[in-house]
């Protein structure tokens, strides 16, 4: 069970099914025989997580929040552009497949020296969790090795550091990966903010898909739908609604990322920590 699963189950006892399916038949593919053969069965909850969470959802909130790592650049190949910079591209084998977000800072460390023992980014081991916290306390340090006014993201996982310095040693790049795809690093107590996100855009969505051919199907065949459209007109203020949440999600993705919870205390409390 995830963040995502979660939702999806949920959503059947927030939505009255009949509207879930009329908001997304088009999309349903019901089984049908022909001779030996049937045409794939698609579910409800497929369909929403395609069209909505993977469609709408996971693309916002990795616009403005996802997972704070400390990257290893030791070994990459350094493309010297001129003078004052270079580039850097990292595989995506190290950052577990995923793309780059934002860049913050680089850190240095040796297995026994800066970042106070080796680094490890399994967070399940606490040493490894503690090594980068470390790390990012580094990076707030008055006098970081590198900041991100030097540091630009130019490519898919690519970036332009611009230095006149050759850059040497144990590396690492702080940096924001976006989210995986299950959302696997959301702790359960942060799973009804996520469902409450999903679920205005599912209502916004069905909102804007049936309002107009309702209203056209009463206009042209004199149909009174009573209480299917009362429910769905009550949806109309689902999209400001997913406005709202989406800036309370940014506030509680700092608080469910270790690291980037960190930073945040950094910032506040300066050098007491």
């Amino acid at each position: 069970m995830n963040a995502i699963q979660h939702t999806l189950n949920e959503l059947k006892h927030i939505i009255p099914m009949p509207i879930l399916k009329e908001a997304f038949q088009n999309d349903l593919i019901r089984r049908e025989t022909w001779g030996r053969r049937n045409a794939p069965v698609v579910s409800i909850d497929h369909v929403i997580r395609e069209k909505v969470i993977e469609g709408r959802v996971l693309p916002g909130i990795n616009l403005i929040s996802g997972q704070r790592e400390l990257v290893s650049l030791v070994g990459l190949m350094q493309e010297q552009q001129d003078d004052w910079s270079l580039v850097l591209t990292i595989p995506k084998s190290r950052t577990n497949g995923r793309s780059i977000t934002a860049v913050y800072a680089m850190v240095t460390g040796t297995p026994t020296g800066a970042l106070g023992g080796s680094v490890s980014m399994q967070f399940g081991a606490s040493s490894g969790l503690v090594d980068a916290m470390r790390a990012v306390k580094q990076s707030r340090d008055p006098m970081p090795l590198m900041s991100d006014s030097n540091i630009q993201i130019i490519g898919d996982n690519t970036i332009m550091i611009r230095s006149p310095l050759r850059l040497a040693g144990t590396l690492y790049l702080d940096c924001q990966l976006e989210n995986d795809a299950t959302l696997s690093h959301v702790p359960p107590a942060a799973w009804k903010h996520f469902k409450k996100l999903c679920e205005f855009a599912v209502k916004a969505y069905i909102y804007n898909n049936i309002v107009i051919p309702m209203d056209e199907a009463q206009i042209a065949g004199g149909m009174s739908i009573g209480r299917f459209k009362e429910i769905v007109d009550s949806y109309q203020d689902a999209n400001e609604l997913y406005e709202e949440q989406m800036n309370k999600w940014q506030k509680i993705s700092i608080l469910v990322d270790p690291l980037s919870h960190l930073d945040h205390i950094q910032s506040v409390v300066g050098g007491l920590l």
